[in-house]
């Protein structure tokens, strides 16, 4: 806690007895209580008697590879990336347009939704894909248990495949 009363929490998990989410979530409102220098996200639980306040940090997936805006990318690429850190699961979203790899969701997937609550950082598209075209992409994290049900939506990156020659 600094000396303005502000707590940023980064590691750990706070406990309270009793229901106090009016409370905590009050502070969090107010930005009393922030989590990773405020880049994270603070989760209160309570479960009948005991609140229960985690820090979710470095949500989304960084490190793309093959970098946002590549070009010359070889046709059989598989994509990777950094999880974030409290990541159990990846959503990979994959297509040729920006706005449905944008809007898509588990809900309305949009076609571009290309694999779900999947535990490896990669993703190999299925096929060669075409000559010059530009493709983009997003991982949704899903973080562990105990806030498994928590998503965060990732950054759009793009590349393009190399031109045919």
């Amino acid at each position: 806690m600094t000396a303005t009363g502000l707590i940023d929490i980064t590691k750990g998990t706070l406990m309270l007895e009793g229901d106090r989410r009016t409370q905590i979530e009050g502070f969090i409102a107010t930005g009393r209580i922030t989590a990773y220098g405020g880049a994270g996200t603070v989760v209160v639980t309570y479960n009948g008697q005991t609140t229960t306040v985690v820090a979710i940090g470095a949500p989304e997936a960084t490190e793309p590879s093959p970098a946002d805006d590549a070009t010359d990318v070889p046709r059989d690429v598989t994509l990777s990336w950094k999880p974030g850190e409290y990541a159990d699961k990846h959503d990979v979203y994959f297509g040729t347009s920006f706005s449905d790899v944008n809007d898509a969701s588990k809900i309305n997937p949009l076609g571009v939704l290309a694999i779900q609550n999947q535990d490896a950082n990669t993703y190999d598209p299925v096929g060669l894909l075409e000559f010059g075209k530009t493709y983009y992409w997003r991982i949704d994290e899903v973080n562990a248990p105990p806030t498994s049900h928590i998503v965060f939506k990732g950054d759009i990156w793009k590349f393009t495949v190399e031109p045919f020659a």
